[in-house]
């Protein structure tokens, strides 16, 4: 949306783990009715494990407790608020006005935002690359810092100087 919306400012575009349309009303509005119920610390518990390839939990439970804990305790009406956007938010159609080199990473087990979601896009912006991070699910970032780190570094110093 902000490459979009401020095309004056982006001169290259690295996206990650997202999609230009995530999920439908029905889901965000069951996910909002859930959190109004039960509480964002009942949900987090299934919501994390969309987070991380199925293995992470098992190999670093500490570190996996450790973002429960964070995503636990963020604001309910922060995440709610960021639900509804979610819930709205379609920009299928806008995406091909993207005109700037774009990098499409995914962690290749993101249930989250499936790869689908990100070959969708890379089929809707001209010339975009896609790269699924493996062994990662929603957050390659901390699955995989240093490869993902390394295909940002060599997609920026190819299109951004």
């Amino acid at each position: 949306d902000f490459a979009l919306r401020f095309p004056q400012v982006v001169n290259a575009l690295v996206l990650s783990d997202t999609g230009a349309k995530i999920g439908n009303a029905y889901f965000w509005n069951a996910r909002i009715e859930r959190i109004q119920k039960e509480g964002l610390a009942e949900v987090a518990k299934t919501v994390i494990g969309r987070w991380f390839a199925p293995t992470y939990a098992k190999k670093f439970p500490a570190s996996y407790q450790g973002y429960y804990h964070m995503l636990a305790r963020t604001s309910e009406a922060g995440y709610l608020g960021t639900c509804a956007s979610l819930k709205d938010a379609d920009l299928r159609s806008a995406i091909a006005n993207i005109c700037v080199p774009t990098l499409i990473l995914c962690g290749a087990e993101d249930a989250s935002t499936p790869p689908a979601l990100s070959q969708e896009m890379r089929d809707s912006i001209k010339g975009s690359r896609l790269e699924l991070i493996p062994n990662a699910g929603h957050l390659p970032c901390i699955e995989q810092p240093t490869l993902m780190a390394e295909k940002i570094a060599e997609f920026l110093k190819v299109h951004h100087g």
